[in-house]
């Protein structure tokens, strides 16, 4: 798994709780890495001996008291965490990766979102898991702003991840949205380099 992976998953993370809280991206990315990745570890922050319950006091104070239901993944939490912090102590830069990601989907959130919905069929964007929803705005910014990234990157990437924090139905789900987001994407690419099928 490459540093990538790691960064993406803070991105999601941060983007979930930005979602439930409307608060500024910046400082959601702070706090989240604060209290999640870089500060004392969790059990020890609330003085609990059972790690799982310190993790979910965090995580509902990070996310307003949301309980999210299709927030539950296929991994334990606690040792998902406790891996983010190994990797971002080994390998600092994948948190200014995160950190670009919420910031370019924060910058075209709009933009996003309107190709989130258009490909989405029989989807309205506030009616989608909340973790499906993020991961999409996630690959499609990255398919946006990262031409370097191949797209099968990306669409594998964001399969991945919504496997491990969705549902049994994210994979599926996200992968038929953003194949439909790619190929517009790219169409878009190739009218603006003037190389359409048109004009070849």
């Amino acid at each position: 798994m490459g540093k990538r992976r790691k960064g993406r998953e803070i991105a999601l993370l941060v983007l979930v709780g930005i979602d439930f809280t409307g608060e500024d991206p910046e400082r959601a990315f702070d706090r989240f890495m604060q209290e999640f990745v870089l500060g004392p570890e969790i059990a020890d922050t609330f003085g609990e001996e059972d790690p799982a319950r310190a993790f979910e006091r965090a995580r509902e104070g990070f996310l307003g008291g949301e309980e999210v239901a299709e927030f539950q993944g296929q991994r334990d939490p606690v040792l998902s965490f406790r891996e983010l912090r190994e990797s971002v102590a080994a390998e600092p830069s994948m948190a200014e990766f995160a950190r670009t990601l919420v910031r370019g989907v924060a910058a075209r959130r709009e933009e996003i979102d309107a190709l989130i919905t258009e490909a989405s069929e029989n989807w309205r964007l506030d009616r989608m898991p909340v973790v499906d929803r993020n991961v999409l705005r996630m690959a499609v910014q990255e398919l946006i702003a990262t031409p370097d990234v191949p797209p099968a990157v990306v669409l594998n990437e964001a399969i991945e991840i919504a496997r491990e924090f969705g549902t049994e139905a994210s994979p599926a789900f996200v992968n038929g949205v953003l194949d439909r987001v790619a190929t517009r994407v790219a169409a878009g690419e190739r009218e603006e380099r003037g190389t359409s099928p048109r004009s070849i």
